[in-house]
């Protein structure tokens, strides 16, 4: 079997950011606005220039920074999605009620 190693992975959101422009286009009487305004918000994610940022600076060394994107918090984007997806299992899971399991078996052997 071969492994192909130089094969690039290509995320969600690459294909969006290539094709829904196009598609957006041909479509446009026909897909609601609140699908438009979602995939751009998702093409938008982690965007400092659209979002905008935090930026951190370390008070003794001003020009050491780090800049923290924005995140688009869409349940559509793929890494917000699972962000959100994550807290909900959480708190679904903390809701259920907590029970002890005891579970015997017997085995019956003919001799």
């Amino acid at each position: 079997m071969e492994i192909l190693s130089s094969v690039r992975r290509i995320s969600i959101k690459e294909i969006f950011k290539d094709n829904s422009p196009n598609y957006l286009a041909a479509q446009q009487d026909s897909i609601p606005d609140y699908v438009s305004a979602t995939i751009k918000k998702m093409l938008s994610c982690r965007d400092p220039e659209k979002l905008g940022y935090h930026k951190y600076a370390c008070p003794e060394h001003p020009d050491q920074y780090i800049v923290i994107p924005h995140s688009c918090k869409s349940r559509f984007c793929n890494s917000c999605g699972k962000v959100l997806t994550d807290k909900w299992v959480k708190e679904i899971i903390l809701s259920f009620p907590m029970f002890l399991f005891i579970i015997f078996v017997l085995l019956f052997l003919k001799s």
